[in-house]
């Protein structure tokens, strides 16, 4: 029988549907929880010039934006197995590439991802990377499909400003020691 007789072809469209609204409320509650974790860092590390204003990879709340970050960056993916480090690595300096790259302790793409973002919030670069992602799409779409938050040009552009507020947070995240 044809496809359209079985009701199949409203059965895709359905799922399609669902699937882009799924997608959304993802997006949207990682914005959310991405807000609140700015918010609380901006509560408990808003003091300019003091040593209460570095956040370390211990803080619980550094801990939860990272994860949080880590799944924006995820999510969509063409190809989650292998993480976002060949995407991020193309807007990456060579320096910072390399650096990466001799981290003994990080062995996996997954890992060399993770390592760049700690690295991307430690020199302040976020909202620059994610300027950048925004201005590129032609390159995230050879890593991302269309409903990958970083497609999303509303949701990354929010995301940016969301992320300009931890403009007084220093970040000291230990990356791992590189070895030459």
């Amino acid at each position: 029988r044809h496809p359209k007789e079985k009701g199949l072809v409203h059965e895709d469209t359905r799922r399609m549907t669902t699937n882009a609204s799924s997608a959304a409320n993802i997006k949207d509650m990682l914005i959310e929880c991405i807000s609140k974790d700015v918010k609380e860092l901006q509560n408990t590390h808003s003091d300019v010039g003091t040593a209460n204003n570095l956040v370390a990879n211990s803080d619980e709340v550094a801990k939860q934006l990272c994860e949080h970050l880590d799944h924006v960056l995820l999510h969509g993916l063409k190809n989650i197995d292998n993480g976002y480090w060949a995407f991020v690595r193309y807007f990456t300096r060579m320096d910072a590439v390399n650096m990466i790259n001799k981290l003994t302790q990080v062995t996996t793409e997954l890992g060399k991802g993770r390592a760049w973002m700690y690295l991307s919030l430690n020199e302040q670069a976020t909202e620059s990377y994610l300027r950048m992602f925004a201005e590129y799409q032609d390159q995230v779409s050879l890593f991302y499909n269309q409903e990958a938050f970083l497609s999303d040009s509303e949701r990354l552009l929010l995301l940016q400003t969301l992320i300009t507020g931890l403009d007084f947070i220093y970040f000291d995240f230990t990356v791992v020691s590189a070895t030459d």
